[in-house]
């Protein structure tokens, strides 16, 4: 990805929309601040690496510094835990055998033969966990929600503006 060469004002304040819109990725944490540039990883998303026009200043630095640690602190920070914990969780439950002989017995059954296979116990399952890992998405990023990547990046650049 490429990046982005911002003023050092406006760098601070990218680093404080995307960090009150988006979670730091709290398995790879791969946030890299320095004098002229900072990139910052997120969950689930790759922003692109920022360059400042001339040195950030140690204010600037610390402010940054302090919206990454409040970002840790957040609740969105426990969401992308959370939510990369599950999707594991999510793999294992829809590819174990017992859900598997569940299904297979639902399917085999003879009164289920007018059932819609909606209402099948793989499918339920499937859809419980979709519905939780989405809910778990959407506060891990709330800045996100029903936009896409190009969307959410140029809101972005525009409130920068």
């Amino acid at each position: 990805m490429s990046s982005v060469l911002l003023s050092p004002e406006k760098a601070v304040a990218y680093c404080a929309i995307v960090l009150s819109d988006i979670a730091l990725n709290p398995f790879r944490n791969n946030t890299r601040i320095e004098y002229c540039s900072f990139h910052l990883d997120l969950a689930g998303i790759s922003m692109p690496h920022v360059d400042a026009e001339g040195a950030l200043n140690e204010d600037q630095l610390s402010a940054i510094r302090e919206m990454i640690d409040k970002n840790l602190s957040s609740s969105k920070y426990r969401f992308a835990k959370i939510l990369h914990h599950y999707r594991r969780k999510v793999s294992k439950c829809l590819n174990s055998r017992k859900l598997e002989s569940i299904q297979y017995e639902w399917l085999h059954n003879s009164a289920n033969i007018d059932v819609d296979i909606k209402l099948s116990p793989k499918v339920i399952v499937e859809e419980r966990l979709h519905n939780w890992t989405k809910r778990a998405s959407d506060k891990s990023a709330p800045g996100m929600v029903g936009k896409s990547y190009t969307e959410y990046l140029e809101s972005v650049f525009t409130r920068l503006v």
